[in-house]
């Protein structure tokens, strides 16, 4: 009962700066996905000050507040970045359920190629070809 759980995270946006914060201080915005209780932050290498930060904008992802100067360039930056990363985990996640993993969301987040260890085989070709490779010798 109760609401289902969602296979895969959704990223959202956070300005990373101290308890105690300089109102005049640049501080950077990082995405960040949240799987298993972990959080994997990556920075967007965009800086704002404190007052110019929304986190409760764009749906509670966070944004820029319009007094900014290039307020909607960034915004655009960044919610071109989360839409691409959420759309390759629900590709990734499509293709292969429940296999979406912390090594997963980082090559996403890092705009690597996906490398699984078991090369995407099902277990049983693979021991049909471990049995014949040791047969063969």
């Amino acid at each position: 009962m109760g609401r289902q759980k969602k296979p895969y995270p959704t990223g959202h946006f956070r300005l990373r700066c101290p308890k105690n914060y300089d109102k005049t201080k640049l501080y950077p915005i990082e995405i960040e996905y949240i799987f298993g209780g972990r959080a994997i932050r990556r920075n967007m290498n965009i800086s704002v000050l404190v007052a110019d930060w929304n986190p409760n904008g764009n749906g509670g992802r966070g944004e820029i507040r319009a007094s900014m100067p290039d307020s909607a360039r960034f915004n655009n930056l960044l919610l071109a970045k989360v839409n691409k990363v959420d759309a390759g985990l629900n590709e990734y996640n499509q293709k292969f359920p429940g296999q979406v993993n912390e090594e997963i969301i980082v090559s996403f987040l890092d705009d690597k190629p996906i490398t699984r260890k078991d090369r995407g085989e099902d277990f049983v070709t693979f021991v049909n070809k471990r049995l014949d490779s040791e047969y063969s010798r």
